[in-house]
């Protein structure tokens, strides 16, 4: 099964994702830090990226900028999770590259719906 990288500053929201993924069989790599995120997936590319749009050190459109610089993760698709939703921020995300955008709280059977989309040939 394809592996998920799960980069938020919520242990909590990355240990319920990380159950339910699994459960599907799904491999799960995460972290807390936005820095140690990038430099493990530039290091082992995953196949889909949930990636929270305000973390520490590196937030997601610096990590997004240097992952579609880099040809092994040009193609990831990357869902963002926000707090909130402004226009610009959405736009922006997705002008940016941005598979798809969720705001929280969301649904967990709504975002496995949307990484099992964004995983489809």
């Amino acid at each position: 099964m394809p592996t998920i990288y799960i980069a938020d500053d919520d242990p909590l929201l990355i240990d319920l994702l990380r159950f339910r993924l699994e459960r599907k069989s799904y491999t799960v790599q995460s972290s807390t830090d936005g820095e140690e995120a990038l430099t493990q997936m530039l290091a082992s590319p995953p196949d889909l990226i949930v990636l929270d749009y305000q973390m520490p050190v590196r937030n997601a459109h610096e990590i997004v900028e240097i992952l579609k610089q880099q040809p092994s993760c040009r193609d990831i698709p990357i869902l963002v999770l926000a707090s909130q939703w402004r226009e610009e921020d959405v736009i922006d995300a997705l002008q940016q590259g941005i598979t798809d955008y969720v705001i929280k709280p969301f649904s967990p059977d709504e975002l496995l719906f949307r990484i099992e989309r964004a995983l489809r040939p």
